[in-house]
């Protein structure tokens, strides 16, 4: 897996024992929170339509078009954040449903662990004669939050953002919103601070 998170086959990486130790620290985790909740894994499907459950169907599609397009380091990326929320949810069905789903997705990157967490969940035969998880179309684009915009503690824009949205690329919607323009022109932004998906403050004095 170390090699994958690379980056793209096609081009050259640098390698280092850090990738090595972050690709088990990831599998280390996988491991742990499936073992820790075997008793809520199932194969049914929420019939909620919680944020938890779209991020699982998002992360559904978006490693099937990583994997059939050879981008394994986006898809393996893509995978670490799922695992970030399922340690930040409670323990549902939803929770179940989406570590039943991540054993699968982790197949094609971690076969042996898969192949160990597929018999430690109940799976029948190989992981690898099951079928592919299919996300629900309806449920992929997760919901947009509103995130409010700070120049020196004083409220001066609102940003409306999707909820998966990047620090590095909400930094930058804050700096070109014309409001926020308009209000540290002229001054030196001395630094950013971000709360994740509540609040950005844009520091000049």
């Amino acid at each position: 897996m170390g090699v994958l998170f690379l980056g793209p086959p096609e081009k050259e990486g640098i390698w280092s024992e850090r990738v090595v130790e972050g690709a088990r620290r990831f599998l280390d985790r996988v491991y742990r929170i499936v073992t820790e909740n075997t008793d809520i894994i199932t194969e049914n499907v929420p019939a909620n339509d919680s944020i938890l459950l779209r991020r699982i169907n998002y992360t559904i599609k978006k490693v099937t078009e990583d994997i059939e397009h050879f981008h394994y380091n986006t898809a393996i990326a893509t995978l670490m954040e799922l695992v970030n929320e399922f340690y930040k949810s409670g323990k549902d069905e939803t929770l179940g449903y989406g570590l039943y789903t991540l054993v699968k997705l982790i197949a094609p990157f971690a076969p042996y662990l898969a192949e160990e967490l597929w018999h430690k969940i109940g799976g029948e035969g190989s992981i690898f004669h099951a079928s592919w998880p299919q996300y629900d179309p309806g449920k992929v684009y997760l919901p947009e939050i509103e995130i409010p915009v700070q120049v020196d503690g004083k409220l001066r824009a609102r940003l409306q953002v999707s909820f998966d949205v990047t620090e590095d690329d909400i930094r930058k919607m804050a700096l070109e919103h014309p409001k926020i323009r308009q209000h540290i022109m002229g001054k030196q932004v001395k630094r950013i601070i971000v709360v994740p998906k509540k609040l950005i403050n844009i520091v000049t004095k």
